[in-house]
């Protein structure tokens, strides 16, 4: 049987005043739950699926916006869905062929490198926000949200600077708030050193607060947390559980 991969070509964005380029990764299978399939293709009632609810809540938050989804399992299931139902918006798939092999920011890697915009919004596909998460983020500096809601079941932590109001790391022994996977670049220095560092082999096999920590750390870019709201949540379903 043929197998087929899908994999587009880098695309020059034409970067206009404001544009705000999202990327939506869908890395793989919920753990211990390969059998549900994508996370992005799991149905959350009828007629919409999770990654229905992430783009329409992209969409709403930001007026001026490409959509870039980095998938590796079943991305061609993921590329088939949505160049069929989202064909007049502007939006493409690319894939991570080496996902079992690779983390995060090998996805992330392949999306970076197919916009030339650098204001860049970065968001794991494995949790559950809703508009108003995205609408509260300025998007003027370099940011990344938090949040303090005891309805979350987000299991990485934050340490906030209490001086000067930036993140200090990101791990699972942090205390202060917990990370929901959302974090924004800004253009100029800032976005020039996240693409050295997504781009280096490095990070091949990292996950994503390794980069916000490494950008932090050893470049000196400060990082802003924006709390949340809403009790942002992992997404983790089990077999037969309605994710309503």
């Amino acid at each position: 049987m043929t197998s087929y991969k899908y994999v587009t070509s880098t695309r020059k964005t034409k970067t206009t005043q404001g544009l705000v380029t999202v990327i939506l990764i869908y890395h793989s299978f919920i753990t211990r739950m390969k059998s549900l399939g994508s996370i992005a293709l799991i149905d959350i009632r009828k007629n919409k699926k999770i990654i229905d609810h992430h783009i329409e809540c992209i969409r709403e938050a930001f007026e001026n916006v490409e959509i870039i989804i980095s998938s590796g399992y079943e991305a061609q299931k993921i590329q088939s869905y949505v160049s069929t139902k989202y064909k007049h918006i502007n939006i493409r798939c690319v894939e991570n062929t080496s996902y079992e092999d690779t983390g995060l920011c090998e996805s992330l890697r392949i999306a970076v490198n197919n916009t030339s915009n650098d204001n860049i919004l970065v968001i794991n596909g494995g949790v559950s926000f809703d508009k108003n998460s995205l609408k509260q983020m300025p998007l003027k500096q370099c940011e990344t949200m938090v949040s303090r809601s005891s309805g979350t079941n987000l299991d990485i932590g934050v340490n906030v600077d209490g001086k000067n109001m930036s993140i200090e790391y990101i791990c699972y022994g942090a205390i202060d708030c917990k990370w929901c996977e959302i974090f924004y670049i800004h253009n100029g220095s800032p976005a020039n050193e996240f693409r050295k560092l997504v781009t280096s082999n490095d990070y091949k096999n990292k996950v994503l607060y390794e980069i916000v920590n490494t950008l932090v750390s050893h470049k000196k870019i400060a990082i802003k947390p924006v709390e949340d709201n809403k009790a942002v949540k992992k997404i983790n379903l089990t077999k037969g559980q309605d994710n309503k």
